[in-house]
């Protein structure tokens, strides 16, 4: 791990079929259902985002076509 602030480590976490209100510490986690103690400690010691948009990383349409043949 960097120790330099000009180096930030960062971390890039990819997950499917989650919402931001199902982690702790933006309000669920055990709330929800599952608690999800280590995302929240890399919360409170990292950069906490209130204001994003999500998009999905490719076309559904264009994967069924390619995947299924209807």
């Amino acid at each position: 791990m960097s120790t330099d602030p000009s180096r930030p480590n960062i971390v890039l976490i990819l997950v499917d079929n989650l919402g931001w209100g199902e982690l702790g510490c933006y309000g669920g986690g055990i709330l929800r259902g599952a608690a999800t103690p280590r995302i929240d400690e890399l919360a409170t010691e990292g950069l906490l985002l209130h204001n994003f948009n999500v998009a999905c990383i490719f076309d559904i349409g264009l994967l069924q076509k390619s995947i299924v043949d209807y």
